[in-house]
Order: structure tokens, then C-alpha cells, then sequence
């Protein structure tokens, strides 16, 4: 427990007016001047007189000195009897000063000071208490300057068993303060030699951020190439594209072409066919032309030979349409062998057109791919540069530690200096006390 002040200003004796302090007797406003020169005569050591109303609230005083004429005048006793003098006490009611008698004694001295000695009624929530004149004054000062040295008495005692107590805590302040300086030094030299090896990590740290910050931008670098490669793949893969489709449609247009071509070829045939059918009718009618002709001898002559030259035109007739057939034959054939060359090319296309949709597909994915790749590696570097700085910012915030550490390191032994002397200055301070 350190020295407690409220111990030193604690203790104090009762500062209340006690009841009996000061002459309660008073007379009502009522009373006659009579009344008040018997009291008087009744008690001499009586030199103020209380007067209230009937409430029991004060109006005034009488004093002593201002009965004393009427009481030795010749004529004292006529004028009591006179009524309109005898019968009030206005003439002789003084006005007086008044405190409430629940306050300090001190406040209450001090306001019967300021009367000059005429007295000074006390109350208590507006009732008169007690009439404090000279003789109790004086009473309550004594009682006052009593209390005060018993005040003063165990203001002493306290003081002691708090010096006592106070030496005793600040020595043990003293030692607890000395102990922790001891281990703030302590931990001062350990932060001091962990700040020197953070400080060595952190170099590292920062050199190998470097290092992986160097190869993570030529990573980039080379991702950003072939991002931009596949870019251009995927350019002359959509080219190829579009000749795949123009090729495509080619070779359908194509197919239309020959499938309309088959289609002459066939009308053709059957073209042969009928016109070796009118070549076979034509010669079985020369045949007949010529039988009929053999038949009307030499008027038929003439016939015979126009028929025998209709039988040889249809002969050459059939015998050309023959091989003109024999040649849409071949023709026929040839082209279908066309189409179906021309069917196969077409799927080898559709086949084309799918691996070169895939191939598409995957650059693309693959292009994507790179990008991102590109794009995080990008930010890795960034994030490996800012890696560096913050570890260059840690080496130097060691250092500072390191050199904050040293420095409480000094604090430490000025404590525990400081720890000494003050065990010293409060034993004197304490001793010092004592003597006063």
C-alpha cells in the first residue's frame, strides 16, 4: 500500500456545533420588558437574550447593556408599568446575526468574528438552537484548538504507519522495478541478436526474390510468345477454315454437276437406245420396202434401190448409234467413278472440316490457356517484386529493431539505477518525515 494523502486529511474530530454550545434560553415576542429585567436579574453572568416568534423562529436579541439604564433609572420601575412602554420589547429587540448551527465549527467561528462580538444565533432549519455570546465563543475555540491538536495527534500516528507501510511498499517497488529492468534487459539482447538474425533472413528472403522475380518475367516473357504464336495459329486456323468451307462448297457444287451430268448421260442412253429401235424399225421397213419392190419387178426397180439405201442408212444408223452407246457406256462408267471419287473427296472433306474444328477448339483452349498462364505469371512477378520490397522493408525494420533493442538494453540499466536511488531518497524522505 503506497502513502494514502486521504489518511492525512481523514481523522478529523466531530466539526459540529454541539447542542449545549451557547445559551439556549429565549423569550417569545410576547414577552413583556419585564420579563426580560427578571431573567436578567435572575442570572447575572446573562448578557444576551434571545427573542423568537411563534414559530420558534428568531427576530432578535436582547442585550444586557441596553436594560442595564432602565434597570438602575429612578423611574425604571414607573416606565415598566406604563404600558405602552412596559408591555413591548420593541424597543429594546436588536437585530443579530444568524448560521445554522449544523455547520463546521470553524465556519461558525469565523461568523462570529465578523459580528464584532454582538453575538450570534445558531438554528436549525430556521428554529433557534442557542444564543453563542463571548463565553461561548470562547468555549467552542478551546474545544476547536483541542480538537485540532488531537487532529494533529493522529494526523501524526498516520503518517507514521503510512511511512512505514510507504517505505516498505516502494522497497518492494524497488525490487519487483530492478527485476524487470534485469529481464527487459534480458529480452532486450534477445530481440537484439533475433532482429540481427531476421535481418540476415530478410537478405536472403530478398535475394531469392530476386532471383525467382527475374525468372517468373522471362516465364512471362516467353508466355506472352506463344501466346501471341498460338494467336497467330488460331488466325491461320480460322483461314483454313474458311478455305475448308469454300472447298467444301466447291466440291458440292461440283457433285451438283455431275449428278446433273449423269443425268444427260442417262437421257442419252435412252436417246441411243430409241434411235437403234427406229434404226431396227427403219431397216425392217427397207427390208420390206425392198421385198415389195422385188415383187412389182421393174416399176418396183427404182424403189428396190431407195430402200436399199434406207436399209444401208439404217444400218450405219444402228451401227453408229451402237458405238456411240458404247461410248456413253464408257462415259457413264467413267463418271460414275467421278462421283464416287468425288463422294469419297467429299467425306475426306466433312473428316477435314471436323479434325480442323477440333484443332480450332483446341487453340483456342490452348490459346486461353496461355493467356492466363501469361497473365498469372505476370502478376507473380509483380507479387515477387513487392516480395522483395517488403523483405528489403523487414531487413531495414530489423536493423531499426536491432537498434531499438541496444538502446533499451541502456534504458534498462538506467532503470534499475534509477530503481536504487529511488529505494534511497524514499527511506530519506521517510526518515525525514518522521523527525517533522
Amino acid at each position: 500500500m503506497l502513502l494514502d494523502l486521504d489518511m492525512l486529511r481523514d481523522g478529523s474530530l466531530s466539526t459540529q456545533v454541539p447542542d449545549d454550545l451557547g445559551d439556549a434560553r429565549s423569550l417569545p415576542r410576547s414577552a413583556t420588558l419585564a420579563e426580560v429585567i427578571a431573567l436578567f436579574r435572575a442570572m447575572p453572568a446573562l448578557r444576551l437574550l434571545a427573542i423568537v416568534d411563534a414559530q420558534d423562529r428568531p427576530v432578535g436579541v436582547v442585550r444586557e447593556l441596553d436594560v442595564r439604564s432602565i434597570l438602575f433609572n429612578p423611574f425604571g420601575h414607573a416606565l415598566m408599568q406604563n404600558p405602552s412602554f412596559g408591555g413591548s420589547l420593541d424597543a429594546v429587540i436588536r437585530p443579530c446575526a444568524r448560521i445554522e448551527a449544523d455547520l463546521p465549527s470553524e465556519t461558525i467561528l469565523a461568523a462570529y468574528a465578523r459580528t464584532g462580538g454582538d453575538g450570534l444565533v445558531l438554528t436549525r432549519a430556521g428554529r433557534f438552537v442557542a444564543l453563542m455570546d463571548a463565553d461561548a465563543f470562547a468555549r467552542l475555540a478551546a474545544e476547536r484548538e483541542a480538537t485540532l491538536a488531537a487532529e494533529r495527534e493522529m494526523r501524526a500516528v498516520r503518517i507514521r504507519a503510512a511511512g512505514d507501510a510507504f517505505t516498505a511498499e516502494v522497497a518492494t517497488l524497488a525490487d519487483e522495478m530492478g527485476r524487470i529492468g534485469d529481464d527487459i534487459g534480458a529480452v532486450a539482447a534477445l530481440l537484439a541478436r533475433c532482429a540481427g538474425d531476421s535481418r540476415d533472413d530478410a537478405v536472403s528472403v530478398a535475394a531469392a526474390a530476386v532471383q525467382t522475380a527475374q525468372a517468373l518475367d522471362e516465364i512471362a516473357t516467353r508466355g506472352h510468345a506463344l501466346s501471341a504464336a498460338l494467336d497467330r495459329i488460331g488466325e491461320n486456323t480460322i483461314a483454313a477454315r474458311r478455305m475448308r468451307i469454300g472447298a467444301r462448297d466447291a466440291m458440292e457444287q461440283a457433285g451438283g454437276r455431275l449428278d446433273a451430268l449423269t443425268t444427260s448421260a442417262a437421257a442419252v442412253d435412252d436417246m441411243l437406245q430409241l434411235i437403234q429401235s427406229i434404226a431396227r424399225q427403219t431397216n425392217l421397213l427397207a427390208l420390206n420396202a425392198g421385198i415389195e419392190a422385188a415383187r412389182a419387178g421393174d416399176a418396183g426397180r427404182g424403189f428396190a434401190v431407195v430402200a436399199s439405201e434406207v436399209k444401208s442408212l439404217a444400218s450405219q444408223t444402228a451401227a453408229t448409234a451402237k458405238d456411240v452407246g458404247a461410248r456413253v457406256e464408257d462415259m457413264y462408267r467413267l463418271l460414275g467413278d467421278v462421283v464416287d471419287s468425288q463422294r469419297h473427296a467429299q467425306r475426306a472433306m466433312d473428316a477435314i472440316a471436323g479434325l480442323g474444328q477440333s484443332i480450332e477448339t483446341a487453340i483456342g483452349e490452348q490459346s486461353d490457356a496461355t493467356r492466363v498462364i501469361a497473365h498469372n505469371v505476370d502478376q507473380s512477378v509483380v507479387a515477387g517484386t513487392d516480395i522483395s520490397d517488403r523483405t528489403r522493408a523487414i531487413s531495414d525494420q530489423a536493423v531499426a529493431v536491432g537498434d531499438d533493442a541496444v538502446r533499451l538494453e541502456r534504458l534498462s540499466a538506467t532503470l534499475s539505477a534509477s530503481t536504487r536511488t529511488l529505494r534511497a531518497r524514499t527511506q530519506d524522505f521517510v526518515a525525514l518525515t518522521a523527525r517533522l
